[in-house]
């Protein structure tokens, strides 16, 4: 049995973010102390009475003494992953970390890994892989194996040298939530820093039993509507983690999903998160940015494929046809790409996924156009 726990969910940016009235802001607000991303990305891999922590940054000083990790593996420099103050624990633990942090920080009782080269620390099997984020704290990804379970921890990247043969065999991804749709890429001396977006870090893991995003940052909608449009994305195998969470794995399928005990006095349990658009009848479409609007359209078609599948949606078929149609008209007036290539339905659901296509696109927009699967045009 392994137990993954997620001590911290949080990026760097802190949420609600001042200034800012958005649904992930308001929603944040609302919940105070009990939201679900307060602390930053630190993940608990146990197994066999062993325990190993992945980041340690700023405010885990004191979750690192209740957990009483057998090690702590640093990804980069960066103060949400690595606080400067570990070196203040007693007994020491060893951190280990990549010679380029090792520059960076100085701590007591520090352990240099090498770089793509196997090497065991408390009785797992770890794989440290240099992967692209920063130029100034540059960064690892780590691939930690025991038995026939393999995870690979990437909170910060914007992307993965020899992706392929990396992540072949990989179970589980626990990647970089720090925006659902677009690539936050910037150029710095001809070498590119920042963020993957989720879903480009979803076609990384096809074929991954189970995906889930840490290290969440400012993505402007609710909890349950990201954790759909993922779900829509992934065929069902990709979400958000959250702070406190604790997943058993036995024949790589979880077997059970609590609150961690070690977090719970700290991490009360929580109220399920509300839907980004309250009232369809009063959600104006003019307001979302481009990326906004094309992630609620895919929100959208995701309702009533759910819907048609015979799943709990809040609004009839009426109502979100109505929503979709109300995206629709605002996507088109602004001439930006046809939705209908921004949406890929679900494997296996194919029919009900272009139903909902259909039926928007029959009330606006242009004819003639082919949808996926179809032998010619004409919706």
């Amino acid at each position: 049995m392994i137990r993954v726990t997620f001590l911290g969910t949080r990026a760097e940016v802190e949420i609600p973010q001042e200034g800012h009235d958005d649904p992930q802001c308001q929603e944040a607000r609302r919940l105070g102390n009990d939201y679900y991303h307060k602390l930053h990305s630190s993940l608990l891999i146990e197994a066999e009475g062993s325990r190993l922590m992945l980041d340690a940054g700023e405010g885990h000083e004191e979750m690192v003494a209740r957990v009483k990790p057998d090690a702590i593996l640093v990804t980069h420099a960066h103060p949400d992953h690595l606080s400067r103050r570990l070196e203040a624990l007693e007994p020491a633990i060893p951190v280990y970390m990549s010679e380029d942090t090792a520059e960076v920080i100085k701590l007591p009782h520090e352990q240099v890994f090498p770089e793509d080269k196997p090497f065991e620390v408390a009785g797992f099997k770890v794989v440290a892989h240099p992967v692209v984020h920063s130029l100034v704290a540059p960064a690892v990804c780590f691939k930690v194996s025991k038995g026939d379970f393999t995870l690979v921890y990437a909170p910060d990247v914007v992307s993965i040298p020899d992706r392929q043969h990396f992540l072949k065999g990989v179970d589980l991804y626990i990647g970089d939530g720090s925006s659902l749709t677009r690539d936050i890429i910037r150029r710095r001396d001809d070498k590119l820093i920042g963020h993957a977006s989720m879903l480009r870090q979803l076609r990384w893991a096809e074929g991954m039993k189970q995906v889930l995003f840490t290290h969440v940052g400012h993505l402007k909608k609710t909890e349950a509507d990201v954790n759909q449009a993922l779900r829509i994305a992934s065929d069902g195998r990709a979400r958000l983690a959250r702070d406190g969470i604790s997943l058993e794995f036995e024949s790589l399928q979880v077997t059970i999903e609590t609150i961690a005990p070690v977090l719970a006095p700290a991490i009360p349990t929580r109220a399920e998160p509300q839907d980004l658009i309250q009232d369809a009848e009063s959600y104006d479409a003019s307001a979302p940015r481009d990326d906004q609007l094309r992630d609620d359209w895919r929100i959208v078609c995701g309702w009533y494929a759910t819907l048609k599948s015979g799943g709990d949606i809040k609004f009839d078929e009426a109502t979100i046809v109505a929503l979709g149609q109300k995206i629709l008209k605002e996507l088109l007036r602004r001439k930006r790409k046809d939705p209908l290539s921004l949406y890929r339905p679900p494997r296996g659901d194919e029919g009900v996924s272009q139903g909902a296509l259909r039926a928007h696109h029959q009330r606006v927009g242009p004819r003639g156009q082919s949808l996926p699967g179809d032998r010619a045009g004409g919706a």
